[in-house]
């Protein structure tokens, strides 16, 4: 990884913000590349958080060649997000990348095996040196300090994951963050909602909150549909809403997108 932060500085130091821009400079292209590719192969794959899914997917069938390739071209995809990051964010973003790919060859791999694995079964299944007797939350990882980087790292990717799942539905995006990332109550979010005035509001006081625990960039986010006029919105745009009313509808909201 030292040779690879090296290259990434001279990168920055020129400056090159872009793949085109890099495209330019022939030897210090390929230098990155190879580099990226022995970073993918020396840190990624033998991550504590990774090495033991990796196991199972060659047990699975599954050809590592395949996922190390789908990690390459996948950063050369992003190449412009990566490069557009300042220099102490690129390789966690690259790590980033490259662990979302195994997280989701890992869960399809599984699936097809016939099994049905959770998020925070597929955490605890790689957090061995876990001492505590009690099983951990996705919450857990998130707010332990001594979490290795590896394991932020899956978790900022699960942050993104429910961004990603559900971005469609603003109503629904904020009351899993809320319960799932943050273990709020119904009622807390129906406080906090009723504080900010709106779900949009709510939302991005969340974001605002992992995007400095995590570092996760604005541009790492998937576009969120703003709120429609109904659900929550409908009972928040009332001259006094009522606190309880907020948090029926989020119970109910949490019912359907278990």
């Amino acid at each position: 990884m030292e040779k690879l932060l090296s290259t990434l500085s001279r990168i920055n130091e020129l400056p090159i913000h872009n793949k085109e821009r890099l495209s330019l400079f022939t030897q210090l292209y390929e230098e990155f590349f190879l580099n990226v590719d022995r970073f993918i192969t020396k840190t990624v794959f033998r991550s504590h958080a990774n090495i033991n899914k990796l196991s199972e997917l060659k047990d699975l069938g599954v050809d590592l060649e395949d996922i190390h390739m789908d990690c390459i071209e996948r950063i050369i995809t992003k190449l412009d997000n990566v490069l557009s990051n300042n220099l102490e964010h690129q390789i966690p973003y690259m790590y980033t990348i490259c662990n979302n790919i195994i997280i989701d060859s890992y869960r399809k791999a599984i699936k097809e095996a016939g099994f049905i694995v959770s998020l925070d079964e597929a955490l605890n299944s790689h957090e061995a040196n876990d001492d505590s007797k009690k099983s951990k939350s996705l919450n857990d990882y998130l707010m332990d300090p001594k979490a290795s980087p590896e394991t932020k790292f899956m978790a900022k990717a699960a942050i993104l994951e429910i961004f990603q799942k559900h971005c469609n539905n603003a109503d629904n995006l904020l009351c899993v963050l809320s319960t799932k990332i943050f273990e709020d109550k119904p009622s807390e979010l129906a406080a906090l909602l009723i504080q900010e005035g709106s779900v949009d509001k709510a939302l991005t006081a969340y974001k605002e909150e992992l995007s400095e625990r995590f570092g996760i960039n604005e541009s790492e986010y998937p576009a969120v549909a703003p709120a429609k006029s109904t659900g929550l919105s409908k009972i928040l745009g009332k001259d006094a809403p009522d606190s309880r009313e907020v948090s029926s509808k989020i119970s109910n909201i949490l019912n359907r997108t278990k």
